[in-house]
């Protein structure tokens, strides 16, 4: 059945970029006779979550063979997501459902065109989404899935704003917690210490001075930095943290239950400690049989299941706890990845 926001291919061309040509379509079911007609093998379906991305690789299973779709986000395990990079970067046919962990940086190999599950979240996003799909060519061909008349709407004013080469200016606001991380980890690798001037010198551009005061002043009040005549030196605190290496990253922890395949003990990925009977995860469908420890042990079962529930993750670095109260900003929204 033909579907009631159907356009046939618009070529938009963007200033400094390939031709782009679009259709957008009603459901995913219709995206892949579309993507079809294109001659397009090998897909990349792009969501803006981790419970979307679930859903659509298990919907996927259904309309193509299931070893042809492979799911990718951030709460996958490591070898999750390198075996379906290397799926893709090895397969001729595929489908691969993922977030933004894909939209940068990672080799999956050509591609021959992009499907957009939902608007994504900003212009820039959707350049760089699409912007994946047949780079062999001088026409970049996407397909954008609208549900309703308002994101068909949004879909339409994206690629037209695209077009006209009309970027989001969004105001930058760094995350200080960085600070802290990259002051731990210079004054571990500087035992003879540094100076406040070479400190503010490092910071240009990123954190104010008075803020960076702010920070020093409160890290020795917390005994985590000491200050002698014009030099600050790690305290014998940060240098054990650093001799274990937990000063090396600003990643935060994640708090989450591993999911392990009772089978082959493999690890699957990570959820929320709530979790139902049967979920999917990695486009698959499991069925709890153990919950033990940090760890729900599972087996495969056919056919489709919710996606579980993922711990959000947190705009804010690890280190943003050793920031002053007053710099200290909480953050616990949750992000595509």
């Amino acid at each position: 059945m033909a579907s009631r926001y159907f356009h046939d291919p618009i070529p938009v061309v963007v200033s400094g970029q390939r031709e782009l040509d679009y259709t957008i379509v009603g459901s995913f079911e219709e995206a892949i006779p579309v993507a079809r007609s294109h001659g397009m093998a090998k897909l990349l379906v792009c969501a803006n979550s981790r419970r979307k991305v679930e859903a659509l690789a298990a919907e996927a299973r259904t309309i193509v063979p299931p070893r042809l779709v492979v799911a990718h986000h951030g709460s996958l395990s490591r070898r999750e997501r390198e075996e379906a990079e290397e799926f893709m970067r090895s397969t001729r046919y595929g489908v691969c459902v993922a977030t933004m962990t894909l939209e940068i940086g990672i080799d999956i190999g050509d591609i021959d065109g992009v499907i957009l599950a939902e608007p994504p979240p900003s212009i820039s996003a959707l350049l760089q989404r699409v912007g994946r799909g047949n780079r062999r060519s001088n026409v970049t061909t996407a397909i954008a899935i609208c549900a309703s008349e308002d994101e068909h709407a949004v879909t339409v004013a994206m690629f037209e704003a695209a077009r006209q080469g009309q970027l989001e200016t969004l105001p930058y606001e760094p995350d200080l917690s960085v600070v802290v991380q990259q002051l731990f980890s210079m004054l571990y690798a500087q035992p003879t210490g540094l100076t406040s001037d070479e400190l503010r010198q490092v910071f240009t551009n990123f954190c104010p001075p008075t803020d960076l005061e702010e920070i020093l002043a409160h890290l020795g009040r917390r005994s985590f930095l000491e200050s002698r005549p014009s030099r600050w030196y790690a305290s014998s605190t940060v240098m054990d943290m650093g001799e274990r290496g937990f000063i090396h990253s600003n990643v935060p922890n994640q708090t989450a239950l591993r999911v392990v395949d009772i089978h082959s003990h493999r690890v699957i990925g990570q959820v929320h400690e709530a979790v139902d009977e049967v979920f999917a995860l990695a486009g698959r469908a499991w069925r709890v049989v153990e919950i033990k420890g940090d760890s729900v042990y599972v087996r495969q079962v056919p056919g489709r299941a919710p996606a579980p529930a993922f711990r959000p993750h947190h705009a804010r670095g690890a280190f943003a706890r050793y920031l002053p109260d007053r710099l200290r900003k909480a953050d616990n929204s949750e992000y595509g990845g």
